[in-house]
């Protein structure tokens, strides 16, 4: 998994985002896939959004 980052435009620092991507084996494995999907489904449900 990777946090989602970008280089800021007003001084150059990395800005990390609350967002992070799946692992690269989950986009082969559809139960790992599973997974990541039931987790950031879960996750949404405990936002309350």
């Amino acid at each position: 998994c990777r946090q989602w980052t970008y280089t800021g435009t007003r001084h150059g620092k990395l800005v990390a985002m609350p967002y992070w991507s799946i692992p690269d084996s989950a986009f082969d494995d559809p139960d790992e896939m599973t997974v990541w999907a039931r987790r950031a489904y879960e996750a949404g449900r405990r936002a309350g959004k």
